[in-house]
């Protein structure tokens, strides 16, 4: 397992998230992918299963609320092991409601040859819901 190739795989998808770039994120991701956001009550969290669906509908729905296509992504620190990578990051991305996305991320994938099999985002939910306009700002 060559864990360089799979760290530039997670690079090329982060890549392709900041550009919107949904047939970029298809070819990266195995037919069979799952995408967990680890969340409960909020949009979107639980398991986005097949490569088609994560890219048509829970990926687009989020790319409809940045200005520039879709969250910038910067990786803060990558590990890796094995088919297993590690990232965390941060984002830095205008929103079309006027707030800007600053969230902190914990992300892990596995990889199955030479895809992303599976993804499992971690964020502050309740920044997210704030920047989102779904809830007012804490004092």
């Amino acid at each position: 397992m060559d864990e360089a190739l799979n760290e530039q795989i997670v690079l090329a998808l982060f890549a392709a998230l900041g550009h919107g770039d949904r047939e970029g994120i298809r070819c990266l991701l195995n037919e069979d992918a799952v995408w967990s956001v680890m969340a409960q009550g909020i949009r979107n969290a639980g398991d986005h299963c097949g490569r088609d669906a994560i890219v048509d509908d829970f990926l687009s729905n989020a790319f409809e609320r940045f200005v520039e296509g879709g969250p910038r992504i910067i990786p803060d620190l990558t590990l890796s092991l094995g088919h297993l990578v590690v990232m965390e990051a941060h984002s830095d991305s205008p929103l079309r409601n006027g707030n800007h996305y600053r969230n902190r991320f914990a992300w892990f994938f596995t990889l199955h040859n030479q895809r992303i099999q599976t993804v499992h985002e971690y964020c502050d939910t309740r920044y997210a819901l704030e920047a989102f306009g779904a809830v007012t700002p804490t004092q």
